[in-house]
């Protein structure tokens, strides 16, 4: 699968659209999990002509037909290395979705809906905002009634995701990624410092989690409720 990225890659190709879904072969690498892919894509991308006309922020960040970025599609698929390879390589983290019957929705929210719970780390861990809601399209004018990715991880009874996006719960340390001396490290020292990083966050976890006590909440008859119904529906319909 590398082998044919490459070639694609080699011969000017990767800018090759599916016009049917408007997604880029980083969309599909970033979809199946295809680490390998994906560092084949982005490597021949910083390497090319299309750094210059594109610019690679932007070809990271490029959404599809129904608004969804490579990192959104990642999360939603439960793939934490492809999830920080895009971070790493620029992905914004808190880019919303502009579709799925419900815009507004970031990579944290997909990552909870999925249960993935070492995706929501890597999110969390590069500044994921867990006070972001949705723009949930209820009658209501109320902002409560927007999900926060909290309460997506009730609602799916996520426990685990639950207790660290829980807005009482202390805040995991993020990795500085702005600051001017991280772009300046050696991939060594860059990768230590990360790995410590989670190992830090690893053990703020531990107490949160020993402290869950978890219960559902009971079904809500609202407006908010019925429009959790169209959530499940519309807001995810990922098939390629």
């Amino acid at each position: 699968m590398a082998g044919s990225m490459r070639w694609l890659c080699g011969r000017g190709l990767i800018l090759m659209f599916d016009l049917v879904h408007g997604k880029t072969c980083l969309h599909y690498a970033a979809f199946y999990g295809h680490l390998d892919c994906l560092q084949a894509i982005l490597s021949a991308t910083l390497s090319t002509s299309v750094a210059h006309s594109w610019e690679f922020a932007r070809f990271v960040n490029i959404r599809d037909k129904n608004g969804a970025t490579q990192l959104h599609l990642a999360a939603r698929q439960g793939w934490p290395g492809c999830v920080h390879m895009l971070l790493d390589s620029g992905a914004l983290v808190c880019a919303s979705s502009r579709g799925y019957g419900f815009p507004g929705i970031i990579s944290l929210h997909f990552a909870v809906r999925g249960g993935s719970l070492d995706c929501v780390r890597e999110l969390l861990a590069w500044g994921a905002d867990r006070l972001h809601r949705d723009s949930s399209r209820t009658r209501s004018t109320d902002i409560r009634s927007r999900r926060i990715p909290y309460m997506v991880a009730l609602r799916h009874k996520h426990a685990a995701c639950a207790a660290l996006l829980n807005p009482s719960a202390p805040d995991p340390l993020i990795w500085p990624s702005p600051l001017k001396f991280i772009t300046e490290l050696n991939p060594e020292a860059k990768a230590l410092l990360e790995r410590a990083l989670m190992e830090t966050n690893k053990e703020r976890e531990k107490t949160i989690l020993k402290a869950i006590v978890y219960s559902l909440p009971s079904p809500l008859h609202s407006e908010a409720a019925a429009s959790d119904i169209m959530y499940e529906v519309n807001c995810f319909p990922l098939n390629l």
